[in-house]
């Protein structure tokens, strides 16, 4: 049995080293570096997709963290676009006057703006940002941390302040004024009646054309993204109708951002595994998934480069002062990539692999499945839904 063992390592060990994908060994504490083979792989890409297995993984961040930094300092990526809120962005971007606000932590989802692990990353954005060097912006039609009926409050202002039509003024003030009374009552919990109304009530307010001047159009994208909103909370967080819903509204506040504002800058967006990698089935349904990847490379085929970090097992979730908040604990499968890196690597080292070099001569062409993103199971071999794969043994929960 020993020599079996023996065997099957050396097996993985020799695949590891020989396999005619590219791969590197870095620790952990000297990951990505401007001379690494992963940004020789990468960084001649207009838009660079960086996904992650899960929020709340340390590993994932910092290493995430390291590359992004490498990529605006060296390689003239001017644009990060999160999947945070659009809103909450467009408010640091100063597209409302009235409510602009200076904290990029307010933009941006906690588990990536206020754990320990985050301070290098927000202070580098910030810095790089106030130097004219960095653009920042969301995409996520959810809001993050400015309740929803903030931003009707902040239209209402706006047509007050502003020489709108006078007669969309009176329709916009009536309709949106009995929004925000049903959102204060009721917080969004709809019964199904309400829901249908407040959406009617939206639909109209959409078929207002949106004026010439920024904030107008901002404020129109903004309804746009709480109607999608309301038809969310129909369906369960991980039903396929729902994550459709969103990934589509996030690639359409994508194509928004390019056309008013990154335009041809080199643009990384920083997101998800699950709304990075394309040309998979969500295992539990039977509708197909489109996800942001697969909508924005529509337009751009050829320009996108879909990076995406996993690893075979760990903790996710966050440690508050010390004491366990609710992490999960997960494995992938023994059949995964993820899996073999981890029988054959050391604990404090990752792997890169382009993905595209893999052909069907090399072991486990078909073994490469992944069984945990975002906490869906994912049905697809690792080199038909992204191009490069950074590997690691083990992922760390965030610390508060």
């Amino acid at each position: 049995m020993r020599r079996r063992s023996n065997i099957l390592l050396i097996l993985v060990l020799s695949w590891l080293a020989g396999v005619s994908c590219k791969q590197e060994h870095h620790s952990l504490t000297g990951i990505i570096t401007g001379n690494s083979n992963i940004i020789a792989a990468i960084s001649s890409y207009p838009v660079i997709m960086m996904g992650e297995q899960f929020h709340g993984d340390a590993n994932a961040l910092h290493e995430k963290t390291t590359l992004v930094k490498s990529l605006v300092r060296d390689h003239g990526y001017e644009a990060i676009v999160f999947e945070s809120g659009f809103y909450d962005m467009g408010l640091l971007n100063g597209w409302d006057p009235a409510n602009k606000k200076t904290d990029l932590k307010s933009g941006l989802w906690p588990f990536w703006a206020d754990c320990h692990e985050a301070n290098d990353l927000i202070r580098f954005l910030d810095e790089t940002k106030q130097r004219g060097k960095l653009a920042l912006y969301g995409i996520d039609c959810q809001v993050v941390k400015t309740p929803d009926k903030e931003i009707y409050n902040s239209f209402l202002r706006y047509t007050a302040q502003n020489s709108i039509d006078t007669t969309r003024i009176a329709f916009l003030k009536r309709e949106l004024k009995h929004l925000r009374i049903l959102i204060a009552k009721f917080e969004w919990h709809f019964d199904q009646a309400q829901r249908d109304s407040v959406l009617q009530q939206l639909r109209y307010c959409l078929l207002t054309r949106p004026g010439d001047n920024l904030q107008q159009r901002f404020y129109h994208r903004c309804l746009q993204n709480l109607y999608v909103n309301l038809q969310m909370v129909a369906f369960p967080a991980s039903d396929t109708r729902r994550l459709n819903l969103r990934d589509s509204m996030m690639a359409a506040n994508y194509d928004w951002l390019q056309a008013n504002f990154t335009g041809d800058k080199k643009t990384i967006i920083w997101t998800a595994n699950l709304h990075t990698i394309t040309g998979y089935k969500l295992a539990a349904s039977r509708q197909p998934f489109i996800s942001l990847a697969q909508w924005i490379r529509k337009s751009r085929p050829q320009q996108v480069y879909t990076l995406c970090l996993s690893a075979y097992k760990g903790r996710y979730g966050s440690i508050k002062d010390g004491y366990d908040d609710h992490t999960m604990y997960f494995k992938s499968s023994n059949r995964s990539v993820e899996y073999k890196w981890a029988q054959a690597a050391r604990a404090d080292t990752y792997g890169f692999i382009q993905l595209k070099d893999i052909n069907d001569k090399d072991p486990f062409y078909h073994d490469f499945a992944s069984s945990c993103n975002q906490g869906s199971t994912i049905t697809a071999p690792w080199r038909l839904m992204a191009d490069g794969l950074i590997v690691y043994p083990e992922a760390k929960p965030v610390t508060f």
